[in-house]
């Protein structure tokens, strides 16, 4: 499931299973950050409140992967700034 292209729907129980692991794919597949907040219900406030503080605590991820967060489908601030975040880093890197 995590491995589909972004393109492809995910069923509800997919999407269910994805987001009831979300501390396991943080822990062993950090990369797939963008399929787990493509299954958070952004209008649901629990979910919301659940998700903003574990990216406080995500790894920071690639360029690639922290732009990918910066698609208006993750209109949230919180997943803004984790992306922005990540971004600064890796120009230190760079330097």
């Amino acid at each position: 499931m995590l491995e589909r292209d972004a393109f492809s729907d995910l069923l509800f129980q997919e999407v269910e299973m994805i987001w009831d692991l979300r501390l396991e794919i943080r822990d062993h597949y950090p990369v797939h950050l963008a399929k787990l907040l493509s299954c958070v219900q952004w209008n649901n406030h629990i979910q919301v409140a659940l998700v903003q503080p574990l990216l406080q605590i995500w790894p920071e991820l690639s360029p690639t992967d922290a732009l990918e967060l910066l698609d208006f489908k993750y209109a949230d601030a919180t997943v803004r700034e984790f992306a922005v975040k990540c971004l600064r880093n890796m120009r230190y890197f760079f330097d």
